[in-house]
């Protein structure tokens, strides 16, 4: 008889969320490799679209999922094997496979569905999806891992990227190759974590690192506005479990043009602070809802209401008014 304990299986739960077109479904990528569509109102499962038997999804880099921004009903997806799905979700049918030709951190699609953008170990992939055929690969704007690309959610030839190297680069792809379509270069001097256009105009971008510094930028001309250290030591205890843990991200309130950050504890307690030239200010606390890490959160599924995800499996829905 064997005196091993029997392994404990992995714990399965959401890495990141991503809406429909006409916001009416979340997807979200899970650890196990499927992707579950659900119902933003009630929560309900929808239905869940498998990966191939081997695959799982990025896990800590940026979205495994990603839905088109014109047509409601298609999803790209990406996993740890060099391929990038396209679904029907009415009938999870695979239309199309895209192979590159290194792993894949991270996807983003562009405002007006034209152009795939790929984050890799290095280098940056843009593929034309019309033609479902490679446009451009550009490899020397980064030096260490991509880990975000981010179109600008209104002109559709603006992307940042951001990278282990430190760097956040901007590109306006209608400018050419590599060498034109580099207009800015932010150094944040330590590994990229999050990095997001923001503003009335999303002309400015904000950066969080590993180390958790908080930084705030003008995307044309690559000056900092703002600089805070160690952001994560500005926010008070929320609870009398103790001071927050990490930062899951952080989130641009067009309606109030203000930046927040969220915060968590590691038994599942969210603080959410607004971000100020002097630091960060409270605005409240989520708690009762998760009991471990929060993994991923979206914030702008509806007004006034906030999305979660975490490592005890759940998915919870916030309404604060």
């Amino acid at each position: 008889l064997s005196d091993a304990t029997p392994a404990t299986a992995p714990r399965v739960f959401p890495l990141s969320f991503t809406h429909s077109a006409n916001r009416a479904v979340d997807a979200a990528p899970f650890t196990d490799g499927s992707v579950r569509l659900f119902d933003r109102q009630d929560l309900n499962i929808l239905s869940i679209i498998p990966t191939k038997p081997g695959e799982t999804c990025a896990l800590g880099l940026d979205y495994g999922a990603c839905f088109s921004r014109q047509t409601p009903h298609l999803l790209f997806t990406h996993s740890n094997q060099n391929t990038i799905r396209l679904w029907d979700t009415r009938s999870r049918e695979c239309l199309n496979v895209i192979t590159n030709d290194t792993p894949i951190t991270c996807i983003d699609v562009n405002s007006d569905d034209t152009t795939l953008a790929c984050g890799g170990e290095e280098n940056l992939y843009f593929w034309d999806l019309r033609a479902m055929a490679l446009r451009s690969c550009f490899s020397d704007s980064h030096s260490d891992l991509v880990t975000q690309v981010r179109f600008h959610p209104t002109n559709p030839n603006q992307l940042l990227s951001s990278s282990l190297d430190g760097l956040v680069c901007l590109f306006d792809l209608s400018l050419g190759g590599e060498d034109e379509a580099l207009t800015t270069v932010i150094n944040a001097e330590t590994s990229v974590s999050i990095a997001n256009f923001f503003g009335p105009q999303y002309e400015n971008v904000l950066v969080l690192t590993a180390i958790e510094t908080l930084s705030v930028w003008n995307a044309e001309h690559g000056n900092r506005m703002l600089d805070l250290k160690n952001a994560r030591a500005m926010i008070p205890a929320p609870t009398e479990q103790g001071m927050v843990d990490y930062f899951v991200d952080a989130h641009y309130d067009s309606a109030t043009q203000h930046i927040c950050t969220i915060a968590g504890t590691h038994a599942g307690v969210l603080h959410i602070a607004q971000v100020a030239p002097t630091g960060l200010n409270t605005m409240f606390v989520l708690e009762g809802g998760h009991t471990d890490t929060v993994r991923c959160i979206e914030w702008d599924c509806e007004p006034g209401v906030i999305m979660t995800g975490g490592e005890d499996g759940k998915i919870c829905r916030w309404a604060f008014y």
